[in-house]
């Protein structure tokens, strides 16, 4: 891999301060390398995620350990990252950008749903996507940053019913993971 450079760098942030997201560029060891103005605006408006000693601090272990494989496998993914006031989850695209840093190997977080940061409704996702009520239902609980066991139990559904729905989605949209599926929904709604 290229070493990071002064220019390189110059025209990085000129990049990911064009990007419509709060995005970050962020070392292995999540060093903060660069972040651009969204970003800023983003982390100063919540306490999910936060820039200490130039360092991104996430509250959670579970959501550490998943930014960290996800950085790791050197390959484009979306992750979810828990809210402390069991709101939506943060949805985040973590790509690896080609450029090395003396703190490691460079990747760029984006934060796909901080413009509105409002869940479509059930009527809207059935409506776009072509799908049932049920199956909507369920995609408004994912994007709530739910588990389908907790939904299960919140909707006195079994998980096996859950799973079932979210192969009709699945064959419905084209979409192979639930990741997927979230992030397009958060996309197209959150223009």
């Amino acid at each position: 891999m290229a070493q990071f450079e002064q220019g390189d760098a110059l025209k990085a942030e000129a990049i990911v301060e064009t990007l419509p997201l709060p995005a970050i560029i962020l070392s292995d060891s999540f060093h903060v390398i660069y972040s651009n103005n969204l970003a800023k605006t983003f982390l100063a408006e919540q306490s999910d995620l936060l820039i200490d000693n130039n360092s991104l601090v996430l509250h959670s272990s579970e959501d550490i350990v998943s930014l960290e494989a996800t950085i790791a496998l050197k390959q484009s993914k979306e992750i979810l990252i828990k809210r402390k006031d069991g709101g939506p989850a943060w949805v985040c695209h973590v790509s690896p950008l080609s450029q090395s840093h003396e703190d490691g190997e460079l990747s760029l977080l984006e934060v796909l749903n901080y413009v509105q940061n409002k869940i479509p409704s059930e009527k809207m996702i059935m409506e776009f996507y072509n799908i049932s009520s049920a199956e909507a239902k369920l995609c408004v609980h994912l994007l709530e940053g739910l588990s389908l066991k907790c939904i299960a139990n919140k909707t006195n559904k079994s998980e096996l019913t859950l799973r079932t729905y979210l192969k009709q989605i699945y064959q419905k949209t084209g979409f192979k993971r639930q990741g997927e599926l979230i992030s397009n929904i958060l996309i197209t709604f959150l223009r």
